[in-house]
């Protein structure tokens, strides 16, 4: 009988370490800061679809003399791959 009792208080002292007040509260500071850095990264993505949505500049391929003026030898390709 003593090992139940024991294994009773075993079991209440491990979840009054857990779930005190100090870790409750930490549990629900993590939760609000989650919260807010969902908020925000919607937030942002949302804003970048319009940004993208709104822009005018057409998107065109660019032509091998312009990349070969910006970056030297990467417009120069094999022949199986142009």
């Amino acid at each position: 009988m003593t090992d139940i009792s024991q294994n009773a208080q075993i079991s209440s002292d491990w979840f009054s370490y857990f779930f005190n007040s100090t870790m409750l509260s930490m549990i629900v500071l993590d939760l609000i800061v989650a919260l807010v850095i969902l908020i925000a990264h919607r937030w942002f993505v949302l804003n970048e679809r319009k940004l993208n949505a709104a822009s005018t500049t057409p998107t065109t391929s660019t032509t091998p003399e312009k990349i070969e003026a910006h970056l030297p030898g990467i417009a120069i390709r094999p022949a199986a791959l142009a």
